[in-house]
């Protein structure tokens, strides 16, 4: 079957690989990497599903100041029998240090599995504008909540996901005395 599941996984390679390569080139050149995991609620006209997934974001601020990567995975859970649907995407995000607001825009691939079925269905590409809100408080943990408008296929959907961010902190710069003084 062309363009099947090979193909998805393909895309999926491609996209982890360039997820990667962002990550290392980024944090060799000290930017801040966080990942977490949400929980979100999707809606198409007058049906939805809830799913659950991960986020993995890393700054570029030594291109720009407030520009993020997010690479995201979500798995929902449809109301029919033996039905899933999972996406993998990726988001250019912009902020600013000041402001907990960021927008943004991003790309997803979907793939729906239904139980039983004699093939799978192809995937779907879709695009999507991204409005969400950090809360900051405690540096290490980030909540979050965002709101995505997807468009550009046959999806019209709406996104509503809450999660929290794990980000690393610097090193306390307290001067420290010997052990035994």
């Amino acid at each position: 079957m062309p363009g099947g599941r090979s193909t998805v996984w393909a895309r999926a390679a491609t996209l982890a690989v360039a997820l990667a390569a962002t990550a290392i080139f980024a944090t060799s050149a000290r930017a801040q990497v966080r990942a977490g995991a949400h929980v979100l609620y999707k809606s198409q006209a007058f049906d939805g599903t809830f799913g659950a997934g991960g986020r993995a974001e890393v700054d570029l601020n030594f291109l720009r100041e407030g520009l993020v990567v997010a690479g995201l995975y979500d798995r929902l859970f449809p109301g029919c029998e033996g039905c899933s649907s999972t996406e993998l995407g990726a988001q250019v995000l912009f902020a600013t240090p000041q402001n907990p607001l960021y927008f943004g825009l991003g790309a997803g691939y979907r793939t729906d599995r239904e139980e039983g079925a004699a093939t799978d269905t192809p995937g779907e590409w879709s695009y999507n504008m991204v409005a969400g809100l950090r809360l900051r408080g405690i540096p290490v943990i980030i909540p979050f909540f965002e709101f995505r408008q997807q468009f550009g296929s046959s999806l019209n959907e709406q996104a509503f996901a809450f999660g929290v961010l794990l980000s690393p902190t610097g090193s306390r710069r307290a001067p420290r005395q010997p052990f035994g003084s």
